[in-house]
């Protein structure tokens, strides 16, 4: 699995965690989705720089690890993906003030990563319900400062 030195060290003790919004990914090995999103998304500064805006977690899906989740609760990797129906990986997993914001599973594209990372960290999902038109607004916003935006990258 692919290391990023913006991801936590374990143990994952999110409870503990409440200044700012969890990203947790959940990846495995051997993860072509995962590669990409290493390669392609994790590259790119406009992703890193919503990343900063996050406690940033990585966890093998399969893995025994052990995790203490945003509600305390303590358990493994495999445990938590499997309470949380993790189907598809790559996936992250979005908290806020311990509650689960939104998630995102298997294809990662680098805007919509980092329209859904905005879109949790400005609280944004609070009061505006559709991601979509989140995802429009911000993009015509970027557009009008002379921001190129390539939903497909």
């Amino acid at each position: 699995m692919h290391n990023e030195p913006f991801f936590k060290r374990s143990p994952c003790e999110l409870q503990s965690l409440r200044d700012k919004p969890i990203a947790e990914f959940f990846e495995q090995k051997s993860c072509p989705g995962c590669d990409d999103l290493h390669r392609l998304v994790f590259r790119q500064s406009a992703t890193l720089e919503q990343l900063q805006r996050f406690h940033v977690l990585r966890l093998d899906r399969w893995s025994d690890e052990p995790v203490v989740t945003p509600q305390g609760e303590k358990t493994t990797a495999r445990q938590w993906a499997e309470q949380l129906n993790i189907a598809y990986l790559p996936a992250a997993v979005l908290f806020d003030a311990g509650k689960e914001a939104i998630r995102i599973e298997a294809l990662l594209k680098s805007f919509h990563v980092q329209s859904v990372l905005d879109y949790v960290a400005s609280g944004a999902y609070r009061s505006q319900p559709s991601l979509q038109r989140f995802i429009r607004e911000r993009a015509d916003h970027l557009r009008e400062q002379g921001i190129t935006v390539d939903l497909w990258n």
